[in-house]
């Protein structure tokens, strides 16, 4: 009865001991992710190159780090405590002499220790900076995914994603080697003091009797055990230190805002709307750095529209957002980016953007912005749900955005183009309805940043940056006049003009769901499916996709490991009987030998494992993953947030890295020590069977009646980090647009609900491997406890009966183990059928382009593709076309026929969701096609595969297609351009000044040529949008295609870039067919028109 009370009071007090730090580590993990969302929204307004630390990782990978490892805080003091305690033990047993020697040791081996753990915390940071690395880069994938899809680049996507895919795979596996390196050592540490130990005794011929060999032995074993778990805590302190100075570098980053100074001001108070702004000597820059404006003034009139103008590049944008930073100090400002910033939600609610509802305001500001048509076009109008920017149009996101300025009812207005991505009749009648005299917003103070000549028309003082001066500019309604009579006249001065009739107008994204929503209930994928009661297929098809021999290799040098330390403890015990003192010398030199070789075979498991069973099979998932996403059809990535799937290559990608391999390697080594205790428990008392079996037994059924629960809390454990991972990129993208509006504290909240959503999903599956031991550790003693009564019962001999309770108590220890790992192996083996599930396989049967990177793309030529040389004319034909975005839409393009000459310039117009971008579409075969033909030199680009057809034909899309890595990667990503053309496109497009600027150098091309190629360009460049399509511009050029297709290439730009681009279309490009979206009528006098 003793032994089954404090077994008893010892599992339930550890158990609920557990219950207790879960909950800490669960509070602990919440309130670090609150903090990284809150730090986000006041980061400033600086573009962060933040560092290199991403987000996504940081919230999901740095915080679970710290999550496990808070439950492990008591083993800080707990372990050295044992390790103290054996060391006492062996203080009064040893002679001084051997005790000091056994000291000496381990002052000795502690260097070789501390040089190991710094050893696994650079190879932790390392896979941490790959990792981050990695999540960047598909990141921008996931958000150029439009851009990508039209030049048919998912392969060359997928080779960049899997070059750092094996970087991180590397650096993990040198982590592991470095971590089983210190747990060989530390294993190795107790032999080498038994060694020592042991032979000072010998030499100082101090008798061995059996009590004194039998303590000894298992006060080393003891110490063993705790230096194990030191050495698995010095690992895990590794990991915490590197976690956590992450996150800490990520805390502390700079809050920085714009800053404009000013020599004077006018005594201003609270403001009103008459008021007038004033600033004089203007110097604006940021923080310790050189001011990009240092001189000018400005003054802003009362009720006024104010216009800034200028070059590509120079910091109109900037300065926009330094006069609303300066104003919002006393006064009520809204301020809209050059990049539409949409909220998760419905088009209304990013609209009223948490303000209650004015039906009357509401309507006015609708109509104002002209969106009654879209709404009209959509099935559930202003309530349809968006999936970010994807799910509706350029130009409707702008005029949302537009929209949610003009609700807030704000003192000031600060607008960054707001007219770039519409077309001119929308673009006049929301100058008219909002922007002008006689608009919504007539009696508030508007500054708009704008090259647009009918803002310029309209304002009252017009301002240009030049030389990093700002100048107020003389009239120019002169000038707007003659463009705008162009820009009426446009169709009189055309060589063609076709009128084309539409059934459904409607853009490449502007079906937005419209009239077939998805079941986007909390607009989170996967969040109306169960989680697969039984995910064996997945995980057996992970589990076998290692090299030939991995896991029996893996296997077979465990066992040995195992099987050394049996042989050594049972040396160890032979000494007893030993009284030759060459015999006792020899029994200890083998000792040692086994040791060695057990800590080798060990260090030998870890190898194998990962380098031929866990690595293939990561880099095989990581793989399939990445090829099963990008096979997705353009209209998954319009309804799907990019969290859901930033998600799977995150939290999933992260568990099957660290917790699944783990458990794996755990379960093996556990089920080996079963393996091996059932053996030797069996072959000594063959009747303890009736033992073992029933232990198996009840652990088994016990084991399933929770396994299918735990499955799916940990489904829904990763379907609520979805939503706190689409948060916290909005607050990224949109933080300053939060701080402006004032809407930090509506967004914290939000985070909040959804942080105790994951919290209510999170607990059970926490608990619910503490309850499982619990029962199996009480099942467990009750029948160490039958089993010891019946062998008192049969009056067996003392020795026999403590040998068998020795191995029950390992069998039952095994068993307790063996189900917390199940456990927390079942709950990561959810995160490989999600994965398989996203990837719409159920074994790896990976493309060979990814799996082994080749210069083929990712969906190969077909035999019916036309020649190399095709299309060698450029002439472009729709016969009859008609088209929808996916089957179960109404036809966006209904009829379309036109016939376009080798060599023409063709404009296609129209109202914004007219179908313009669908028709480029359409040409690029990203459209369902329900009838007509389209045909490219006669061929019918229906029989050409998607590769051929995209890679032969030169886009310039509307969505600016630039990930982090060099200029020559991005102009060039699939290699197949020497520097020679690459800088002569670069000059041509003028596109060398904006590489040299990134630089800061002024050399010449011949002096520097290399080296601009080599520059860093990506999302988070200082570039200006203008210079970024300056530079598509230039991709274009280098592909030297008989036909060019471009999407609002040139909406961003000021004059002399929009006439740039018109010298290089007419003249390098003079015989090359092109077939351009265009807004801006003024500038295309010499083109045809398609009129939508």
């Amino acid at each position: 009865m003793i032994l089954f009370c404090t077994r008893a009071i010892g599992a339930l007090a550890g158990n609920y001991g557990g219950l207790f730090l879960r909950s800490l580590s669960i509070r602990y993990r919440s309130a670090l992710t609150v903090l990284l969302h809150d730090k986000t929204l006041i980061l400033g307004d600086a573009k962060s190159d933040a560092s290199a630390l991403d987000l996504a990782v940081l919230a999901e990978a740095d915080t679970m780090t710290l999550y496990r490892c808070a439950q492990t805080y008591p083993d800080i003091w707990s372990f050295p405590l044992q390790v103290i305690l054996c060391l006492g033990g062996l203080a009064c047993l040893l002679p001084w002499q051997a005790f000091f020697a056994v000291i000496a040791l381990v002052v000795l081996m502690s260097p070789v220790l501390g040089t190991m753990l710094r050893s696994v915390g650079f190879w932790t940071s390392a896979n941490m900076t790959v990792k981050d690395k990695r999540t960047r880069l598909i990141r921008e994938v996931l958000d150029s995914i439009t851009a990508i899809k039209m030049h048919a680049w998912e392969s060359a996507m997928a080779r960049l994603i899997a070059a750092c895919r094996r970087e991180e795979l590397k650096t993990m596996q040198r982590t592991a080697q470095a971590s089983a390196g210190i747990v060989t050592y530390m294993q190795s540490m107790p032999s080498a003091l038994t060694v020592v130990a042991f032979g000072t005794m010998l030499i100082l011929r101090v008798s061995l009797t059996n009590g004194l060999i039998f303590t000894l032995i298992m006060l080393f074993t003891m110490l063993n055990a705790s230096l194990t778990q030191v050495s698995s805590l010095a690992s895990n302190i590794q990991l915490i230190k590197t976690s956590a100075a992450r996150l800490s570098a990520y805390l502390n980053l700079p809050e920085e805002q714009i800053g404009v100074e000013v020599d004077s001001l006018p005594d201003l108070q609270p403001w009103a709307r008459d008021s007038a702004l004033t600033a004089c000597t203007l110097r604006v820059g940021w923080p310790g750095r050189e001011p990009l404006i240092s001189g000018g003034s400005v003054v802003i009139p009362p009720g006024s529209l104010s216009a800034i103008t200028g070059p590509m590049g120079v910091g109109k944008s900037t300065l926009l957002l330094a006069l609303a930073r300066h104003a919002q100090k006393q006064h009520r400002v809204a301020y809209v980016g050059q990049k539409p910033v949409m909220v998760g939600g419905t088009i209304r609610d990013n609209i009223l953007f948490g303000r209650p509802y004015d039906p009357q305001l509401y309507s006015r500001v609708v109509q104002a912005c002209c969106l009654g048509a879209d709404f009209g076009r959509l099935r559930h109008g202003d309530l349809t749900l968006v999936a970010g920017t994807s799910s509706l149009s350029g130009g409707q996101c702008a005029r949302v955005c537009l929209a949610r300025a003009a609700y807030s009812q704000a003192d000031l207005y600060a607008l960054d183009d707001p007219l770039a991505a519409l077309d001119v009749r929308v673009s006049a009648a929301i100058v008219r309805n909002l922007l002008g005299p006689s608009g919504l917003l007539a009696r508030s103070t508007r500054i708009v940043c704008t090259s647009h000549p009918l803002i310029l028309a309209h304002a009252t003082f017009s301002y240009s940056i030049e030389d990093s001066t700002l100048r107020l500019l003389e009239p120019i309604v002169s000038l707007t006049d003659e463009s705008l009579r162009t820009t009426s006249e446009y169709s009189d001065q055309a060589a063609v003009s076709l009128v084309l009739e539409a059934g459904q107008p409607g853009d490449a994204h502007a079906h937005d769901e419209s009239r077939h929503p998805t079941k986007l209930a909390s607009h989170y994928l996967f969040s109306n499916k169960r989680a697969p009661t039984r995910p064996r297929s997945a995980i057996y098809a992970y589990l076998s996709s290692c090299r030939k021999l991995g896991w029996p290799l893996a296997i077979f040098t465990l066992l040995l490991a195992r099987m050394s330390s049996i042989s050594s403890t049972y040396v160890l015990k032979t000494m007893a009987t030993q009284t030759d003192d060459t015999d006792l010398f020899q029994c200890l030199g083998l000792f040692g030998f086994l040791s060695l070789s057990q800590g080798a075979c060990f260090y030998m498991f870890i190898y194998v494992l990962y380098t031929l069973c866990i690595i293939p099979a990561a880099s095989l998932l990581h793989a399939q993953l990445t090829a099963g996403v990008l096979r997705h059809s353009l209209s998954y990535f319009q309804t799907t947030p990019l969290a859901n799937i930033l998600n799977l290559f995150t939290n999933d990608i992260g568990r099957v890295d660290t917790s699944l391999n783990g458990s794996i390697a755990s379960l093996v080594a556990q089920y080996v020590n079963l393996a091996l205790s059932c053996g030797v428990l069996l072959m000594a008392i063959p009747l303890s069977l009736l033992f073992v079996m029933p232990l198996l037994a009840a652990c088994h059924y016990v084991q399933q009646a929770y396994l299918v629960k735990l499955r799916e809390l940990r489904h829904l454990d990763a379907e609520s980090r979805a939503p706190l991972l689409e948060c916290l990129r909005e607050a990224e993208s949109g933080r300053v647009l939060f701080s402006v509006h004032h809407m930090q504290e509506r967004q914290r909240a939000q985070f909040d609900d959804h942080i105790a959503y994951n919290v209510r999903a999170v607990w059970p599956m926490c608990c619910t491997d503490l309850w499982i031991a619990v029962r199996l550790e009480i099942l467990s003693i009750v029948l160490q406890v039958l089993a010891a009564g019946a062998l008192l019962a049969t009056s067996v001999e003392p020795g026999v009966l403590g040998f068998v309770m020795t191995y029950v108590f390992q069998v039952t220890s095994t068993l307790s183990n063996i189900a917390k790992v199940t456990a927390q192996f079942e709950s990561d083996a959810v995160s490989v059928s999600r994965v398989a599930e996203a990837s719409h396989t159920d074994v790896f049967n990976v493309l060979d382009t990814i799996a082994e990177p080749s210069p083929g793309l990712l969906a190969p030529y077909s035999d019916s593709d036309p020649g190399q040389t095709w299309p060698q004319h450029g002439r472009v034909e729709f016969r009859g076309v008609s088209a929808r975005h996916r089957p179960g839409l109404p036809e966006t393009l209904n009829s379309i026929s036109f016939v376009v000459n080798p060599g023409e310039k063709v404009a296609i117009i129209g109202r914004t969701g007219a179908g313009k971008s669908s028709m480029m579409l359409a040409l690029l075969k990203l459209m369902d096609q329900t009838a007509g033909q389209i045909l490219i030199d006669d061929v019918d680009v229906a029989g050409v595969s998607d590769t051929r057809l995209r890679t032969s034909l030169a886009i310039v899309p509307q969505v600016q297609l630039f990930f982090s890595g060099s200029v020559r990667q991005n102009l060039d990503p699939l290699g197949l351009a020497d520097d020679e053309r690459i800088l002569e496109a670069l000059h041509i497009c003028g596109g060398l000044p904006i590489v040299q600027k990134m630089l800061g150098s002024h050399k010449t091309m011949q002096q520097e040529g290399t080296n601009l190629l080599d520059a860093a360009v990506g999302p988070q460049s200082s570039l200006s949008k203008g210079e970024l399509q300056l530079l598509l511009l230039a991709r274009a050029v280098i592909q030297q295609s008989r036909v060019l297709v471009m999407d609002e290439a040139t909406s961003g730009m000021d004059m002399v870039g929009e006439m740039r681009c018109h010298d290089v279309i007419f003249g390098e490009l003079r015989d090359t067919t092109t077939l351009a979206v265009l807004h801006r009528l003024e500038l295309t006098v010499c083109w045809a028109f398609l009129v939508l």
